[in-house]
């Protein structure tokens, strides 16, 4: 759950914009190398948090330039999100100037890190109610104001959540 865009979680169709999203959420895992709200359950409650703001955390000394490019895949509006050229470019960019630098890798150390996971989550398929979540959005925004169109999705939905290293 914690990789699903929150517009989907609110009902919205899939779209391209949802995996970079996802795409920002595994950057924000690749700093710390450990899952997203490992600690929690997937459940309706985190999944109304992630549709009101709740994302990753990012680890010490992560690059801020790497932070500010995760957060904008994470942006809650779908359409302020960067297209897959504009990540791949800025990806090639960063690579080019490591490629250069004369600086050491601590590649071995950030490979080795182990991934945690919540005893409780199942990492597979289930069902996400997500006219719960898009009614509780809609009323958290209709308390503070927040005009968007995504809160009166009324869906119901199963979504495919594949584990990885079950």
């Amino acid at each position: 759950m914690p990789y699903i865009a929150p517009e989907v979680l609110l009902g919205q169709k899939y779209s391209p914009a949802a995996d970079i999203y996802s795409f920002g959420v595994i950057m924000a895992e690749m700093t710390t190398g450990i899952r997203p709200f490992y600690e929690r359950s997937f459940d309706t409650k985190l999944a109304i948090e992630i549709s009101c703001g709740k994302r990753p955390e990012f680890a010490l000394r992560t690059p801020n330039c790497y932070i500010e490019l995760a957060k904008s895949c994470m942006h809650f509006d779908s359409q302020k999100r960067p297209t897959a050229e504009t990540i791949y470019n800025k990806l090639s960019e960063w690579h080019n100037f490591v490629k250069e630098s004369d600086e050491p890798d601590d590649l071995d150390e950030f490979l080795s890190i182990t991934l945690r996971k919540h005893p409780d989550i199942v990492y597979a398929s289930m069902f996400i109610n997500t006219h719960d979540i898009a009614q509780y959005y809609k009323e958290i925004s209709d308390q503070f104001n927040i005009k968007d169109e995504i809160a009166s999705a009324s869906n119901n939905f199963e979504i495919s959540i594949d584990a990885i290293n079950q």
